[in-house]
């Protein structure tokens, strides 16, 4: 038997009903209106934060997605041990459409506590695998091949995956013929209380000018 100690805890729940074909329109208008450019090596098309555009969380279409992610964070929060449930703010979020021999490079969201995908509308079996990657590859100086710091996820419609934004993540290239569609947000978790090494509620926040 192999037991895997400290493991990353990696929460995922299904949205059974929610309104697919206006998410989608919703999702190729952010990436149509954004100023990311695409490289032909990598067809990914990123609805990003950096243009002048609404995000996925402000728009009235995704206030059930809003809802979803609040809910399932706090359960997410709760698995993990804590009894005190922490507001869960939305820091930013942003619509990805990946299509034929696309992928997201590997990378962290350190601005954030917490990084969740959306999945609107995927292909099974066609690649594009939610890949999460330990920094820490105990075997790495062995002579085998151990997989064993990699964990590959594959989404259905309407997935939610929720994870620590410090965890090392990629999208491997799909193979699908059909566009994919999700939304990714980066989610900050705030205390009312002064405790220490806890990021404090925005409402205690002041800017010095």
């Amino acid at each position: 038997m192999v037991e895997y100690i400290l493991g990353t805890p990696i929460f995922q729940a299904k949205m059974e009903e929610y309104d697919k074909e206006n998410l989608i329109q919703a999702v190729s208008n952010l990436v149509q209106d954004s100023s990311f450019n695409s490289s032909s090596h990598n067809p990914s098309f990123f609805g990003d934060i950096y243009s002048d555009i609404k995000q996925p969380h402000e728009l009235d279409c995704f206030s059930d997605v809003n809802k979803f992610i609040a809910k399932q964070t706090r359960k997410y929060i709760n698995k993990l041990g804590s009894e005190n449930i922490p507001d869960v703010y939305v820091q930013k979020s942003w619509g990805v459409r990946l299509q034929k021999e696309g992928g997201v490079s590997p990378h962290k969201h350190v601005n954030a506590h917490l990084s969740c995908v959306f999945y609107v509308s995927v292909n099974k079996d066609e690649g594009a695998e939610l890949t999460f990657e330990s920094e820490y590859d105990l075997f790495q100086n062995l002579p085998i091949d151990c997989e064993s710091y990699i964990h590959k996820l594959k989404p259905e419609d309407g997935t939610l995956v929720i994870f620590p934004s410090t965890l090392l993540h990629y999208v491997s290239e799909s193979s699908s013929e059909k566009d994919r569609y999700c939304v990714s947000y980066d989610l900050m978790l705030t205390s009312k209380e002064k405790l220490e090494n806890k990021t404090l509620d925005p409402s205690q926040w002041r800017k010095l000018t």
